[in-house]
């Protein structure tokens, strides 16, 4: 039997909608970020973890929030203090976060595991993503957004790049109301484009994982939200590496929430 490596270098990136109706999401992630990463390190052998995190806002409502990669603990106190903002439509511009993932990505090693955690509630520009036609809903559904956001068609040269750099991505949908029906089209239009990548077995690098939240705002109600997040995103996180290829522990087990 092979013996597992001395050390197993993580990268785990999160890349959240930052907009108004995800700061129930946002809390979530930076209250039990020590959590997962504990669950992560106890699951699988001698783990060295560097987490970055990057929120996207929609066009014309302000820079999207970049974190690069570093120590948890430290983003952890940057992830709490993050305000969301509301803009005009519905859509998002989700391919302009994605675009600055790949930027975070230059540079490092391809050596290291990489996973990617995509929280939405809410679809990108374009129809193909959500199939509205309707300015109020988005209002770039027919034509593109401008630069520097990227184009719908854009998505194809994105999971190309993604699968090159051996990112293990999992999009983790937020349901709340009617929106599920929407981010089921969404997802097909990702992994679309992952099946149609050759060569870097682009099916095994996407999966996708649901979340309803209640809404509830009794204290009881946002406690089982809480930890029915957290679950759902720690057995997100653990599919994503073992498809990564990542060693698990030998006393691998669970944790606490």
């Amino acid at each position: 039997m092979q013996n597992p490596p001395r050390t197993q270098s993580l990268d785990l990136i999160f890349l959240v909608d930052c907009t108004g109706s995800m700061s129930t999401v946002i809390h979530a992630v930076a209250q039990k970020l020590i959590t997962i990463l504990d669950f992560v390190t106890t699951t699988f052998f001698n783990v060295e973890v560097q987490v970055a995190f990057v929120g996207y806002r929609d066009v014309g409502y302000g820079s999207h929030i970049i974190y690069g990669f570093q120590d948890p603990v430290s983003i952890r106190s940057k992830i709490a203090e993050i305000a969301v903002i509301t803009n005009c439509d519905e859509a998002e511009d989700v391919l302009g976060g994605y675009n600055e993932v790949l930027e975070l990505l230059k540079g490092r090693s391809r050596k290291r595991h990489r996973c990617l955690l995509h929280f939405l509630d809410a679809p990108p520009h374009g129809k193909r993503f959500h199939g509205v036609e309707k300015d109020s809903y988005d209002r770039f559904w027919n034509i593109e957004p401008p630069q520097p956001t990227k184009p719908s068609h854009w998505l194809t040269e994105c999971v190309q790049t993604l699968c090159s750099q051996k990112v293990y991505c999992n999009m983790i949908q937020i349901l709340k109301g009617r929106n599920q029906d929407i981010l089921r089209k969404t997802v097909n239009e990702f992994q679309t484009e992952f099946e149609q990548v050759r060569g870097q077995h682009g099916t095994n690098k996407f999966a996708t994982t649901t979340v309803a939240f209640s809404g509830g705002r009794n204290q009881a109600d946002m406690e089982a939200d809480v930890q029915n997040f957290v679950s759902k995103v720690l057995k997100a996180v653990v599919d994503s590496l073992d498809s990564s290829g990542m060693t698990r522990s030998i006393n691998s087990g669970q944790i606490t929430l």
